[in-house]
């Protein structure tokens, strides 16, 4: 993917769970962002190969958890000072979410081969704070959306055989109703699939490469128009 995007990819490392519980991963990749910001302001101390970036086109990515990340991240970033980074969009690639009351792909996901219902609670419990169900905000942003939400320009991708599709649907929808700054909401949710396709099937992986592409080149077009 890195190869094929017109940009430069930094993957972060991050502390997991359950010897780190949630929100060590958010923090982490807000220290990421941090890092990045201090290569952007002192370019002559900071990697070489990070000197033909644009740090005013800058966008968080993940896949899966690394898209719950991703977003928590984004919704703490928001709020620092970056200059000169600009955080232009969020790339949201089959996002886990999840919540106490089943939705129906969930209930329909007790044999799903990748993330069958069992797995998917025994994550939660060992990624949530102790105590914590699957309602917390950590698990389920549509249960107590933070207002007023300021996000840049976001792509949210899924597919209509993955056991978190319904979280995915109602996610969107609460991106589109609760943010008040506006900003768009690409949605695209493919026919079939299944959680993390993109992994074992190289087409789909080259159609997801090739959205990202799109999304990147019209988020730096719409940001360049706003300034």
């Amino acid at each position: 993917m890195a190869a094929a995007l017109p940009a430069l990819v930094i993957s972060l490392d991050y502390r997991l769970a359950p010897e780190h519980r949630l929100p060590a991963a958010y923090e982490d990749a807000v220290e990421a962002v941090l890092w990045v910001r201090a290569q952007a302001q002192d370019p002559a101390a900071g990697e070489p190969w990070l000197t033909n970036g644009d740090f005013s086109r800058c966008f968080l990515m993940g896949s899966s958890s690394g898209a719950n990340m991703a977003y928590h991240a984004g919704l703490r970033t928001v709020a620092l000072e970056l200059q000169p980074v600009r955080l232009v969009g969020l790339i949201l690639n089959q996002p886990y979410f999840g919540g106490v009351e089943r939705t129906p792909s969930e209930l329909a996901s007790e044999e799903d081969v990748v993330l069958p219902l069992c797995a998917n609670d025994m994550m939660w419990r060992l990624a949530l704070p102790k105590g914590a169900d699957r309602d917390h905000e950590f698990s389920n942003p549509v249960v107590a959306p933070p207002r007023p939400i300021r996000l840049p320009r976001c792509m949210v991708k899924g597919c209509q055989g993955d056991p978190l599709i319904d979280r995915q649907r109602a996610f969107v929808k609460m991106l589109e109703e609760e943010d008040d700054e506006g900003a768009s909401v690409v949605a695209g949710f493919d026919e079939g699939g299944f959680h993390a396709i993109e992994l074992f099937d190289p087409g789909r992986g080259q159609a997801l490469f090739a959205e990202i592409r799109d999304f990147i080149s019209s988020s730096v077009v719409d940001a360049t128009a706003a300034s």
